[in-house]
């Protein structure tokens, strides 16, 4: 055997090698970027599948918050008309209660006494209420009494001019705003009170 064959037989198994090499190395690129697809194909299919039931959550949720919120403000408009008629009906017994009374049982009514209220009592009724600038004049014992100079002097003993049936008359509506109030807290509440929960269940 010549050397050129010699050179030529070792070329051409060198090329072929080296081809055989190209074509394994690009077999196996091409299989890792199918696969590599493969995968992120299978990633973006999880996460939408995760962001779909995420989104139809989250949308439950909203439905039910909104569905409490609607019915604790139908419960709350019902609670004040229902406040609203019983202080009418307070209002129309007013009348009746501040103007005659029975001095003993089986007896027949008769007219109430006039009742005097003084500027220091509306005074001390519209401190415990809460009206702003409203002041209780209190002496230096510290008994909550005024001296008699001192409530002279600012008419806390003077007549008010206020009657049995205008206190009535306040503290129904007053009554009313208060019920109201309080109806609206405890409705904040129970509508709260299902979040609270979920938030507790998370954090344990």
């Amino acid at each position: 055997m010549s050397k050129d064959t010699v050179i030529r037989i070792i070329l051409g198994s060198s090329i072929g090698v080296l081809t055989l090499l190209f074509l394994v190395g690009w077999l196996g690129y091409d299989y890792g970027r199918s696969l590599g697809e493969m995968e992120v194909a299978d990633l973006k299919r999880v996460h939408a599948e995760e962001l779909g039931k995420a989104t139809i959550k989250a949308f439950a949720d909203y439905s039910a918050l909104v569905e409490r919120g609607n019915t604790a403000e139908h419960a709350l408009l019902l609670a004040k008309q229902q406040f609203a008629k019983e202080r009418q009906t307070l209002q129309r017994k007013i009348h009746h209660v501040t103007t005659s009374y029975q001095t003993a049982p089986d007896t027949a009514p008769v007219r109430i006494p006039r009742t005097v209220f003084t500027a220091g009592f509306v005074r001390h009724y519209n401190a415990a209420i809460g009206l702003p600038g409203v002041s209780t004049p209190a002496d230096s014992r510290g008994t909550g009494r005024a001296p008699p100079a001192a409530a002279a002097t600012d008419g806390g003993l003077r007549e008010s001019g206020v009657t049995q049936a205008d206190i009535l008359a306040h503290i129904g509506d007053y009554g009313e705003r208060c019920r109201g109030l309080e109806s609206q807290v405890n409705g904040l509440l129970d509508w709260l009170e299902p979040v609270s929960d979920k938030s507790g269940g998370n954090e344990s």
